[in-house]
């Protein structure tokens, strides 16, 4: 979407720099041949320099965005994933692009694992979404850059509610593990965490901690921050 905008102001400042100086400035003005041009020349960067204010809003680029119909809190099942059944997740728009974070719940109930997405794409045809994310697996530190696709599906009302897929680490030994996700309410979703990170600390992990004493991802904090 963004890219076909770009392309398509991209063609409407290369008609109206040519109009502005053949029509406005010579004709209508009768500027001189140079004064014209640089008129002309004008007029292109004033065009450019309003793209670039209007492609910068935050608000304008999550409404543009494919991904807005993912936007939120979930939870996610891993199958035949017996250390850590299930993950939880936000998908959030963050500066200029939305962000695919989350964290892996050991059976214990503790964290096992974080991720931050590296790079999402979503086929708004297709309702599927492919990423790239660095994983930290919190009982040793190990990092791990892996990738995966998620085909969502909408409800009777037209809303993405569910999703199934699967994610590849790339560690020594490639893993595949498939999983469901499910849209879960914005409480659920911070009871979790809250849950989570008070029994991690418990634990007195060094390397869990690390991430546990940082501030968690909380459905409460603003999406477009």
């Amino acid at each position: 979407m963004k890219k076909t905008i770009a392309a398509a102001y991209g063609a409407i400042i290369g008609l109206l720099v040519p109009i502005a100086y053949d029509h406005f400035f010579t004709k209508i003005l009768q500027w001189p041949v140079s004064a014209a041009l640089t008129g002309a020349v004008a007029v292109g960067v004033l065009l450019l320099v309003i793209y670039e204010l209007i492609g910068g809003s935050k608000s304008l680029a999550r409404r543009l965005s494919p991904l807005n119909k993912v936007e939120g809190t979930w939870i996610i099942s891993m199958t035949n994933n017996q250390e850590r059944p299930i993950s939880i997740c936000k998908i959030y728009f963050s500066h200029r692009d939305y962000v695919y974070k989350g964290y892996g719940i050991n059976a214990d109930g503790t964290i096992g694992a974080e991720w931050t997405s590296r790079d999402i794409h979503y086929d708004e045809e297709k309702e599927e979404m492919s990423f790239t994310s660095d994983a930290t697996i919190l009982k040793d530190g190990k990092r791990i850059r892996n990738y995966g696709y998620i085909k969502f599906y909408k409800n009777a009302n037209g809303n993405v509610e569910y999703g199934n897929g699967y994610f590849v680490d790339m560690a020594d030994i490639l893993t595949q593990t498939h999983m469901t996700l499910v849209r879960i309410k914005d409480s659920e979703f911070d009871e979790l965490v809250k849950t989570s990170f008070a029994k991690t600390k418990a634990t007195g992990s060094k390397v869990a901690n690390t991430i546990a004493t940082t501030d968690p991802l909380r459905s409460s904090t603003p999406l477009n921050r």
